[in-house]
């Protein structure tokens, strides 16, 4: 009898684990921040998540640059991927306001190549870098991939009680507007970091945060 109630207990725990782990409608992923391994690239590895990065590989279609970037064994690059729901938020609110003008709507498929080139490549960059290459005091200052726009990662660490660095790690990342002034900065959180494939890192954004960086009714909505 207590073998049997101790194995009842044992496949309860394992249910209540993959529950607590499964994947969320848009991207979202309820599990903690660790380092992690993919054995493949950066663009396999996003491949790899169906309902997580589907719009982000849309654009790559499209921006095939990255795509073929992050698909190099021969590289090194940092991917900040942006999940499903950070380019649902910028569709809907670049579309309140094209409906409010009467405008046609607009998707990942309709809005302009080039200003879509624009705003994919902030969120890549030349060269790996975990979060422990960003634990200089002002962060680490980056230039996109391909318009060598202006970018900021800066390593964060939540408070864990009587552990010194002992919370879950983070990334702050901004597009920096160029200027050197962080209040001028838009900036993103990550949900997981660490992400170590084949050829570079990657570090999932947040659930809440919006594609573009506030940018994208000012260049696609023209």
């Amino acid at each position: 009898m207590k073998k049997k109630y101790i194995i009842a207990i044992s496949l309860c725990l394992a249910v209540a684990w993959c529950v607590s782990c499964k994947k969320q409608p848009d991207g979202y992923y309820d599990f903690t921040n660790r380092e992690n391994r993919f054995d493949g690239t950066i663009y396999e590895y996003l491949k790899s998540k169906p309902g997580v990065f589907d719009s982000l590989l849309k654009v790559m279609e499209r921006s095939s640059w990255m795509r073929d970037s992050l698909n190099n064994t021969a590289g090194a690059y940092t991917v900040f991927a942006p999940v499903n729901n950070n380019f649902k938020v910028a569709l809907q609110n670049l579309n309140v306001v094209r409906r409010g003008a009467g405008k046609p709507l607009l998707d990942l498929a309709t809005v302009s190549g080039a200003q879509m080139d624009t705003l994919v490549d902030f969120y890549a960059v030349r060269g790996n870098y975990p979060t422990d290459s960003m634990l200089y005091v002002d962060g680490l200052y980056l230039k996109s991939l391909r318009y060598n726009d202006s970018l900021h990662a800066q390593r964060l660490i939540d408070g864990a009680q009587g552990i010194v660095n002992g919370g879950p790690v983070n990334v702050s990342f901004a597009y920096t507007n160029g200027s050197g002034f962080s209040a001028n900065w838009n900036v993103a959180s990550t949900q997981v970091v660490n992400i170590r494939t084949s050829n570079g890192t990657v570090h999932v954004l947040a659930y809440a945060n919006e594609f573009g960086f506030d940018q994208v009714i000012k260049r696609w909505n023209q």
